[in-house]
């Protein structure tokens, strides 16, 4: 970790790593707290047929109980150019930021 952190030559951005056992969604969400975390960043490959009906995907279950926003990145979308992002909204008064 510390390599790839060091290799991404950033001072605007602060990256902590931290190693955490327990319940996925529940150890990311106490961490992003406990760090004061602005948003959470995870890759995804998604739970398929069955297993995503009854148990579903840990970034699926991370959106669902985070407190912050949570960005996936799809498995295999790596040095992805970003160049534009779509930003879906109701209008109603919790999404007024």
């Amino acid at each position: 970790m510390k390599s790839l952190i060091s290799s991404l030559r950033t001072t605007k951005i602060k990256i902590t790593d931290v190693i955490e056992k327990g319940d996925v969604s529940e150890t990311i969400n106490r961490a992003s707290k406990k760090h004061k975390a602005d948003l959470i960043v995870m890759g995804t490959h998604g739970a398929k047929g069955l297993n995503e009906v009854f148990i579903g995907s840990n970034a699926s279950q991370v959106v669902r109980d985070a407190e912050i926003p949570v960005l996936t990145v799809n498995d295999g979308k790596q040095n992805t150019k970003i160049s534009n992002i779509v930003f879906a909204t109701d209008f109603s008064e919790e999404t007024n930021l």
